[in-house]
């Protein structure tokens, strides 16, 4: 199980992941941002968005394992967002997390 926060993901910006919609195939993509907002004392709350590194159709939105060297494995929903941009059809990964932190502004961690 890894504990997953904000703090994981960011010295893995840049870095290549790979998305398992099966046991067959494998979706890379490249944590391409990490956007942190603070909407409450008692969340920490941030995004990461990932572009596709290959021309794959958009998966439906979904849990999804995404592996990646020094993560390892986790299972995350991911949503498939349409790019802003000149080009049609472009798309990149968003994963939204909210997570606990507590009354007492201790840091609390989620599991998957």
């Amino acid at each position: 199980m890894k504990k997953l926060r904000k703090a994981t993901f960011d010295p893995l910006l840049n870095q290549t992941f790979a998305v398992r919609p099966d046991d067959n195939r494998t979706i890379p993509v490249k944590l391409a941002s990490i956007t942190q907002r603070d909407l409450n004392a008692q969340f920490e709350n941030f995004t990461l968005n990932f572009d596709p590194l290959d021309d794959a159709s958009a998966l439906p939105d979904g849990n999804y394992l995404l592996e990646n060297e020094q993560l390892g494995q986790a299972m995350i929903f991911i949503s498939a967002t349409p790019a802003i941009g000149p080009e049609p059809g472009r798309f990149y990964y968003e994963a939204v997390f909210n997570v606990y932190i507590g009354d007492d502004g201790n840091r609390g961690q989620i599991t998957v």
